[in-house]
């Protein structure tokens, strides 16, 4: 039985819901029955990771999931309806994080709690050791210890009127080799409204990576912490797209190289550690002085087919306010170059935007020359009637002191503005990621022509 792209399929038993939409699926035989058609998107259900420099992408919905050259493959196990849910996991202590000589800890906030007690003990030993029992946080670092050795930690809370919980259930950590092997920490290049860009240091020798991912609830006294789990077990680039992130989560990601080809001074095969956790990673907001720029978050802005998008969609992203009018020939012939270099960021995975604030001298003008484009624009709007969209773009104007055009203006997701004119930077991919860490870009000697 083969299921047709975007059309949802739905297990009986395993609530386990999927929207296909790059091709066709092949589904094993069980309970699993097709349902009614939706368009092509990805559910909000769906874990998505998107392989960002390859062609690859793969989703995990809980079974087996594979993704080979821009098709998306799914095998699914059928299930009976006898099948119990599986239990939540009983609260505790977490490894965040294993070095040669500390543990770092993590646990998930019980509500109302005000300090929480962790101890320690080393694997075969009677007393247990009071690492602290003040701590206000959830998580806690364990220096001084011996390297490659395992230790048993639990933790209990305590309210305001010093009633201390039982103990959790004990949990066994493991300190690093002092000849352990170990990826830098991967970084978060960028976040928008549900998802962020991970990207790590290639290791030579390596065949793939696999990502594993935790997450914790940011806001105070309120549960919702995870143990580290597979996001993808083999990665073949060195950067990823994670999608569907819950606004109320904080999340953190690691990288392992799998199949490094040992050096001719090593006669076996390496193991690596897992590397580091990445920073804190979630969803962010647009920033206020972007949002200000393009009106507020009251005006609509205008997609090339006449569409309008919300302002608070360039959230976590490099966003470029491109000022351009098609009676002038450097932007004609600026215009084409840009919009290549927006496609290659796109199909890339870089969290980039444009926004096209025109100079034009008339709606149909307007009109005719951003259906050539393949970006966002502030609408036109007619001068003379109320407060409207010809105000908010006059102002974007002169807000930005353009004096000549093309000008491109680029914006960090902070919001901190990193050109105010980039039309004279080379639009290459390192210098997308410069813009990505919040630094400008070399500028090229000569500027092109401009119109005044």
């Amino acid at each position: 039985w083969r299921a047709p792209a975007g059309m949802l399929i739905k297990r009986s038993a395993g609530a386990l819901i999927c929207l296909l939409a790059l091709a066709d699926a092949a589904v094993s035989p069980g309970s699993i029955t097709p349902s009614r058609v939706f368009p092509p998107a990805f559910s909000p259900r769906s874990p998505i990771l998107d392989h960002v420099d390859g062609v690859e992408l793969s989703s995990e919905l809980g079974n087996a999931v594979v993704s080979r050259q821009g098709q998306l493959q799914l095998l699914l196990r059928g299930g009976n309806d006898e099948e119990e849910p599986a239990e939540e996991p009983a609260w505790g202590a977490w490894l965040h994080d294993a070095e040669e000589g500390s543990l770092t800890l993590a646990w998930a906030a019980v509500p109302e709690a005000s300090v929480y007690e962790v101890q320690l003990r080393k694997e075969g030993a009677d007393e247990w050791t009071s690492l602290s029992a003040k701590i206000t946080g959830t998580m806690l670092k364990k220096k001084n210890l011996d390297p490659s050795s395992r230790y048993e930690v639990r933790v209990r809370s305590s309210r305001e009127n010093n009633q201390w919980s039982d103990f959790s259930e004990v949990i066994s950590c493991e300190t690093l080799a002092a000849d352990a092997q170990r990826m830098q920490a991967p970084q978060i290049m960028a976040e928008d409204g549900d998802s962020c860009i991970l990207k790590w240091e290639a290791v030579p020798g390596a065949e793939s990576y696999e990502i594993q991912v935790r997450h914790q609830v940011k806001a105070a006294g309120g549960g919702g912490a995870s143990q580290w789990a597979p996001l993808s077990k083999s990665v073949s680039g060195t950067s990823v797209r994670k999608r569907n992130l819950a606004k109320e989560k904080a999340y953190h990601f690691r990288v392992t190289p799998l199949g490094v080809v040992p050096t001719e001074e090593e006669s076996s095969p390496v193991a690596w550690a897992p590397s580091p956790p990445s920073r804190a990673a979630g969803t962010a907001g647009l920033a206020d002085s972007i949002r200000m720029l393009l009106g507020g978050s009251s005006t609509p802005l205008r997609d090339p087919l006449g569409g309008t998008v919300s302002v608070d969609s360039l959230a976590g992203k490099v966003v470029g306010v491109y000022c351009s009018a098609s009676w002038c020939p450097p932007c004609k012939q600026y215009t084409p170059r840009l919009a290549h270099y927006y496609k290659q960021m796109k199909e890339a995975g870089r969290p980039f935007e444009i926004v096209f604030v025109s100079a034009d001298r008339d709606v149909a003008s307007f009109e005719k020359y951003h259906g050539s484009m393949p970006w966002l624009a502030l609408p036109f709007g007619q001068a003379g009637v109320g407060h409207t969209a010809s105000q908010v773009r006059e102002q974007a104007l002169a807000k930005l002191g353009v004096q000549g055009i093309p000008m491109l203006t680029v914006y960090h997701p902070s919001g901190k503005r990193l050109h105010l004119n980039a039309v004279p930077v080379q639009l290459t991919l390192p210098n997308m990621d410069l813009w990505l860490a919040g630094t400008s870009a070399d500028e090229n000697p000569l500027p092109p022509t401009e119109c005044m």
